[in-house]
């Protein structure tokens, strides 16, 4: 995600406060006015988005942190395996290379 997109979750989670707590005005005078049905509706509906406000910031929050992360490693090329450790792409394991070479002499004598 880039940096515009995360800041357009960013507003879009300060503003949904304002709707939380209209929904649960809302919810609360539903009930006083006597349809509990509709109060426990917008009550779900409110709670709903207070759980989507925590999650948009937790996102939010987690990606920036991502992003920093990787800004911080410096890249010697465009690699996505830049910085990360080669691996041995030998199919007989490093203990047994002394073992493996007089054996795979014999069979090329034969």
């Amino acid at each position: 995600m880039t940096g515009a997109d995360l800041n357009r979750l960013e507003r879009f989670a300060e503003e949904l406060p304002r709707f939380f707590y209209l929904i649960m005005a809302v919810a609360l005078l539903a009930v006083l006015v006597g349809s509990p049905v509709s109060g426990l509706l917008l009550l779900i509906l409110g709670s709903a988005a207070h759980v989507v406000r925590a999650s948009l910031e937790d996102f939010v929050e987690s990606r920036r942190a991502r992003e920093d992360e990787l800004k911080a490693v410096p890249r010697s090329d465009s690699s996505p395996f830049a910085g990360r450790p080669r691996r041995s792409r030998s199919v007989v394991p490093a203990g047994d290379l002394a073992d493996a070479r007089p054996q795979m002499a014999m069979r090329s004598r034969r």
